[in-house]
């Protein structure tokens, strides 16, 4: 009898392991056991990405206004989560961490300011 609970049809294993009587039963009843796991993994990856364009915005906005930095109110503003990173990377010349997303990053200055470094 397949494992999947949706399937549970009678079939004759070619192997001593099998447990599933053909592949799409098996990718489906892997899929429901790992879907909680799945979802918490891309809810995360959309809130990063989403986090990654506000910064791209917030980056332009500076380019725009002729900034070198940006007030910490803004990413409040855009409901930046500032203990979200994907990875860090030091600051040769400051010494200070730069939170990376995708293409964007931050680095917080002392005064309360944001400095956001463009990747490519």
């Amino acid at each position: 009898i397949c494992l999947n609970p949706d399937c549970l049809q009678e079939f004759i294993p070619t192997r001593s392991n099998q447990y599933y009587c053909c592949e799409a039963c098996r990718l489906r009843k892997n899929y429901i056991t790992n879907k909680p796991e799945l979802d918490e993994h891309r809810a995360q990856k959309i809130k990063l990405k989403k986090i990654d364009k506000s910064l791209g915005r917030l980056y332009a906005f500076m380019l725009l206004m002729g900034l070198d930095r940006v007030p910490k109110m803004l990413f409040e503003y855009e409901h930046i989560d500032t203990s979200l990173r994907v990875k860090n990377r030091m600051n040769p010349n400051t010494k200070r961490p730069i939170h990376i997303f995708f293409h964007y990053g931050f680095e917080f200055d002392l005064n309360g300011y944001y400095f956001i470094h463009k990747f490519k």
